[in-house]
């Protein structure tokens, strides 16, 4: 009985309940009936009042447990970076033996979920701060079944989620200017050599193909082993702008394809052996 009588107090906690505008209009429409009940004494009107009145009395238990049941999970919890909207993935499930109707979750429509079903959603998320982080509430509203009551309940999100540094500052390619013309210089021809296997394609001489070579073009710049070295203290001048700084150069190396040292004040790290993933969480828990 007592368990029972907490489980009532929760579910009337957990969903809220705000009479909409439609609200007066049924109001106005039980006083009009009531009015017309008294004065003539209908027993039709009595009828349609009292089942009228049960019909809204009823919504309001059927609205909540439409929400009550529902729970969001994230699906993804890494690979967001702090101050820029991103669209999170979440999955919404509902827990309940029945069917829940009319969902909107900020500018989502959901028309209906099953029992037992679970849907994905994307939702916009801006993180202000790096690091482990809380994603917060979300609401989910429903008007169902009549629109008159709007029922809403907030859904708290497990977990931590993982900030990486804003990518901001210089440009990579300006930064390391002089590195990068190095790399690959395809303008500073040198000599033709017998192709090596595994070279790109793009390298072959083609006319030497013709004559039964298999020749590549050899250039006085490449450096397809460069390595570029990011150091901390000489990416700015505070903490979070160094972060920043390291965090756009470890995101436009690796789209470029670059092998890079990130140095720390206590360790370094290399693309090749801890990859992207670790370097940008590494600069998040700094």
């Amino acid at each position: 009985m007592k368990q029972s009588f907490k489980q009532f107090i929760d579910f009337h906690k957990k969903i809220k309940a705000k009479p909409t505008k439609y609200f007066i209009f049924l109001v106005f429409v039980f006083f009009a009936l009531f009015f017309q009940a008294y004065i003539h004494n209908y027993n039709i009107v009595y009828i349609v009042l009292f089942f009228l009145f049960s019909l809204a009395s009823s919504s309001c238990l059927i609205g909540r447990l439409n929400l009550y049941k529902l729970s969001i999970e994230p699906l993804h919890q890494e690979g967001y970076f702090a101050k820029r909207k991103v669209m999170v993935g979440l999955k919404l499930y509902n827990e309940s033996r029945y069917d829940s109707y009319a969902l909107k979750i900020e500018d989502q429509l959901i028309a209906n979920i099953g029992a037992k079903e679970q849907k994905t959603l994307q939702l916009q998320k801006l993180f202000h701060n790096r690091g482990y982080q809380d994603f917060g509430s979300v609401e989910v509203v429903s008007f169902f079944p009549f629109g008159h009551i709007r029922f809403s309940k907030k859904i708290q999100i497990n977990g931590k989620f993982l900030i990486y540094p804003e990518p901001s500052g210089v440009d990579l390619k300006k930064a390391f200017a002089k590195e990068l013309a190095n790399y690959g210089a395809i303008n500073s021809f040198e000599r033709l050599q017998n192709y090596i296997q595994g070279e790109s394609i793009s390298k072959i001489h083609w006319a030497s193909v013709a004559k039964g070579q298999l020749q590549s073009k050899k250039f006085t710049y490449e450096d397809d082993d460069m390595t570029l070295h990011f150091y901390f203290v000489q990416a700015g001048s505070s903490t979070e702008q160094r972060l920043s700084q390291l965090s756009l150069w470890v995101v436009q190396a690796s789209a470029m394809g670059l092998n890079y040292i990130l140095h720390l004040p206590k360790k370094s790290l290399h693309s090749k052996v801890e990859g992207k993933d670790e370097i940008l969480k590494q600069l998040a828990l700094y």
